[in-house]
């Protein structure tokens, strides 16, 4: 089964273009276009070798230093407020509270009295506390 489909055209869209109408036009615009690759492909490859330098400067600081993975919780969490970040930074902040001050584990004491160790008067007053006399 064939659909037909309706191609609607913007009533705009053809206004942009310019019609060439003789020689000299068309080299002119053909020199702009060839300008502009030009200098598009120069920025790529300006933009492509600062990256790479940057990664071998960031490298070489990585091997010079010692940092460890709080200082990186901690660059990420400024990086985050510097942008106005704040749900990414409160996270970090979250995950750096762990590390920095952790909480404090409740111990379960339980305290054993082997029954050889105690005598009969002490034995009969941890019954009577017990309830069970």
């Amino acid at each position: 089964m064939k659909k037909n489909y309706v191609r609607v055209a913007h009533p705009n869209s053809l206004a942009n273009l310019k019609v060439i109408t003789n020689r000299e036009m068309a080299k002119d615009y053909q020199k702009r276009s060839a300008e502009s690759r030009v200098r598009n492909t120069e920025a790529i490859k300006a933009l492509t070798e600062e990256f790479n330098c940057s990664a071998e400067v960031v490298k070489k600081v990585l091997a010079s230093v010692d940092i460890k993975a709080l200082d990186v919780i901690k660059m990420s969490m400024m990086d985050a407020l510097s942008k106005q970040n704040y749900e990414d930074a409160s996270r970090y902040a979250s995950q750096l509270a762990e590390y920095e001050a952790p909480k404090l584990s409740r111990l379960e004491q339980t305290n054993v009295n082997k029954v050889e160790d105690l005598t009969d008067e002490e034995l009969k007053e941890i019954l009577k506390k017990e309830g069970l006399e």
